[in-house]
């Protein structure tokens, strides 16, 4: 019955995923309620997105292993930090420059 209309299924398997019902994501689409920080965490996580892509903050979405990646820089001494930052800008000062020719 409800099970064979594409957004009550996409639906079921998101509240599945935040564990909450059907119902209470249906509410979220359309306005009437709005998560907790902590259902909106799960909601970031299934969506394999940033929080401020979610909430319109940021019109670039970031996937999970972009994240993952910035995460572990930032996990890095400053001095290795540095050796990272120099060569992308290299590669993204050389992507460019082809870009141009």
């Amino acid at each position: 019955m409800y099970g064979d209309h594409p957004n009550l299924r996409s639906q079921i398997e998101l509240a599945k995923q935040i564990s909450v019902s059907r119902e209470i994501v249906g509410r979220y689409e359309r306005g009437d309620a709005v998560p907790s920080i902590d259902i909106a965490k799960r909601m970031v996580d299934a969506f394999e997105v940033s929080l401020d892509y979610m909430v319109g903050a940021s019109e670039k979405q970031i996937n999970k292993e972009m994240l993952n990646r910035i995460e572990e820089v930032d996990k890095m001494k400053p001095e290795e930090k540095k050796l990272i930052y120099n060569f992308l800008d290299a590669f993204i000062t050389k992507t460019k420059l082809q870009a141009l020719m």
